[in-house]
């Protein structure tokens, strides 16, 4: 049986253009969920590459991949890394992970020879990294980064998934950009945390030195705000509303000491940052439970039990059941 749209998008993989019908192809390919024809017609077309433990014949095939996606301008709908994920075949034989794919397909120039590095750090963990412009970036758990060997062109660009607090090299010729998800933060040399995770319901910026011009691009809404030291800025992906306050900025960096600072969150994202730090498994039994908004703090080193029973106080029932937390009400 014919399937129109799985031959053309293997004919756009394999580097058969068509101006009419290219921008569309492209938006298939980054949609979430990914279409069935999309899906099959990556799957097959990555059937085509060598499965090769060999580094070399791995690159350039991946190399090849991307001269087939081949060049074009920023689309309509921001990229999503989320997709990336899905694909796992691909990250186990190519030094650029499969996360990168949908970065390369909606932003790389075809004449340009730019690599995509992913640092990725574990649940239960946090790491750092030095960028290529020297640049520091503090990594929390469940998160990822991406960006290129070398910043050769005229900004400094990487992508984010997850919370990092970014110490940047000042280069006044060369902003930085950090994009993470329907937000990008631009700035020339400063310190900031930015927490955007894609389970949470929110992004937030909080801005500890310097300046930064955070930009929002969601469904119906664009803004540009403006950051000064103490400013906390969070974006609600799912209402659209945007808060900007003083706050201490500590307490949003409290995680790289073992922290946690929860500014009117609900339970749901707070069981997902202990899942992420502790590496456990938490389930909220009652959908009302889960939607509760706290604020917390927790800065001396308390114990997942510890928290966890703060938090339930006398409204909610904290078990274990196997090798999973639930929560549940009284």
């Amino acid at each position: 049986m014919d399937n129109p749209k799985y031959d053309r998008i293997r004919e756009y993989l394999n580097g058969k253009r068509d101006p009419k019908t290219d921008e569309e192809i492209r938006e298939w390919l980054c949609r979430e969920p990914l279409h069935d024809e999309a899906e099959q017609a990556l799957r097959d077309f990555w059937k085509q590459l060598p499965e090769e433990s060999d580094l070399p014949q791995s690159r350039a095939a991946f190399d090849d991949f991307c001269r087939n996606i081949g060049s074009f301008g920023e689309p309509r709908r921001p990229w999503a890394i989320r997709w990336g994920r899905r694909v796992r075949n691909i990250a186990a034989m190519l030094l650029i992970p499969a996360a990168a794919l949908c970065v390369l397909l909606l932003q790389r120039p075809a004449a340009s020879n730019v690599e995509w590095c992913e640092f990725a750090v574990a649940q239960g963990h946090t790491d750092s990294l030095t960028l290529p412009d020297n640049s520091r970036v503090w990594l929390n758990a469940g998160s990822h980064l991406i960006y290129p060997r070398s910043f050769d062109g005229r900004i400094r660009k990487v992508f984010l998934s997850g919370e990092a607090y970014f110490d940047v090299a000042k280069d006044a010729g060369h902003p930085f950009i950090i994009k993470a998800g329907d937000v990008q933060v631009r700035v020339l040399g400063t310190q900031f945390n930015v927490t955007s995770y894609e389970n949470m319901e929110s992004v937030s910026v909080c801005l500890v030195e310097g300046s930064v011009s955070m930009d929002i691009d969601g469904d119906g809404l664009k803004r540009n705000i403006l950051l000064i030291p103490g400013d906390v800025v969070r974006y609600d992906k799912i209402s659209g509303a945007v808060e900007q306050r003083r706050s201490p900025v500590e307490a949003y960096l409290s995680w790289r000491n073992g922290g946690f600072y929860f500014n009117n969150q609900p339970l749901n994202e707070i069981a997902a940052q202990f899942e992420r730090v502790f590496n456990v498994k938490i389930f909220i039994a009652d959908p009302q439970a889960g939607e509760t908004p706290y604020t917390l703090a927790f800065v001396n080193g308390e114990s997942l039990d510890r928290m966890l029973e703060a938090i339930a106080g006398n409204d909610l029932r904290i078990n274990r059941e196997e090798n999973m937390i639930v929560i549940r009400k009284k």
